[in-house]
């Protein structure tokens, strides 16, 4: 990869892989969620951890480009946020997952960011499509890895990954697209979470946005192939 200057930063090299054959099962012994927002009419924290992300501007409904299962999140203006402001602050391994339905391209559109207001040093994780609708996931100073790339009025299955030293992998639809290191995790105990925007009300999302998950452990290849489940999608509780 070249180098990544739009947020002031740098794609570290990735590696593209062929990914693995899809599995099942995986959700027997799952790992625990420290976030999960199912986004079905509202932005609760279906954990009970207090996570609750409050809407602005969000369209709730379902069906074709607006919920992937049951309804989902549309973002319909530059001023469609939903905001945690008892943030997700993850201090070691991280997973993200999320359904996403883009209808736009060439700029910067955030899927979810932990992050203190638009400073690049003030940042612990940050999912995000870059203008070529590669997805990457940003850590401090907008450096990170990258991998794969969505596809305008689609549903896309993104997972990304983090262990606690900043070896990163991308996953779309159930198969690894990208992996390398970047940035180990940035303490930010006061910073909001942001599905939809970053914190200084730059790169809304376009499109709609559902059922976003956060553990606070790097999930298995089978877990998250189950997470996609052939196209379909789960929902917690997981069995």
């Amino acid at each position: 990869m070249g180098a990544y200057n739009g947020l002031n930063g740098a794609l570290r090299p990735i590696h593209i892989g062929p990914g693995l054959s899809p599995l099942s099962g995986a959700f027997s012994s799952g790992p625990v969620l420290e976030a999960y927002w199912k986004l079905d009419g509202d932005g609760a924290d279906f954990t009970g951890n207090g996570h609750t992300a409050t809407p602005a501007n969000i369209t709730f409904a379902s069906g074709g480009g607006n919920g992937k299962i049951n309804q989902g999140a549309g973002f319909t203006s530059i001023a469609s946020t939903l905001i945690a402001s008892s943030g997700v602050n993850v201090l070691g391994a991280l997973s993200v997952s999320a359904w996403v339905y883009p209808t736009a391209s060439g700029d910067y559109f955030t899927i979810v960011a932990h992050m203190v207001g638009s400073g690049a040093a003030t940042t612990n994780y940050h999912l995000i499509v870059l203008p070529s609708t590669q997805v990457a996931l940003l850590g401090v100073n907008d450096v990170g890895v990258g991998g794969g790339n969505l596809t305008l009025n689609t549903w896309t299955h993104v997972v990304a990954t983090r262990t606690a030293a900043g070896y990163t992998e991308i996953w779309l639809n159930g198969v690894k697209q990208g992996f390398g290191t970047g940035p180990a995790p940035n303490s930010l105990p006061a910073a909001n979470t942001y599905l939809g925007c970053r914190g200084d009300a730059y790169s809304y999302w376009h499109g709609a946005i559902d059922e976003v998950g956060i553990w606070g452990e790097v999930i298995s290849d089978a877990f998250i192939q189950d997470l996609y489940n052939a196209g379909a999608g789960r929902q917690p509780p997981f069995p």
